[in-house]
């Protein structure tokens, strides 16, 4: 999940750059890029810092674990005022 940047409206780049941020966790987490699934929300119409999300991935990847629903919900608040969640 990338927060602040909606990754919307910007055509073949924020396509690539989604691309490449599955690439990247696939990678870091050793699976497919098919088993990577993106989600963006934040600012729409602007280009992606790819950079800032390739440095940031090892330090994400380290941070996983069943436990972290909460935290992943939180980080990812923009203007909402309350997390949500959701469990199937």
């Amino acid at each position: 999940i990338n927060s602040g940047n909606a990754n919307t409206c910007t055509g073949d780049d924020g396509l690539s750059k989604a691309k490449k941020m599955t690439a990247l966790q696939a990678k870091a987490l050793n699976l497919k890029a098919d088993d990577i699934l993106v989600a963006s929300t934040g600012v729409i119409g602007v280009p992606l810092n790819i950079d800032a999300i390739k440095d940031g991935i090892p330090l994400l990847t380290e941070k996983l674990s069943k436990n972290g629903n909460q935290d992943a919900a939180s980080a990812i608040m923009t203007t909402d005022t309350f997390m949500k969640e959701l469990a199937a």
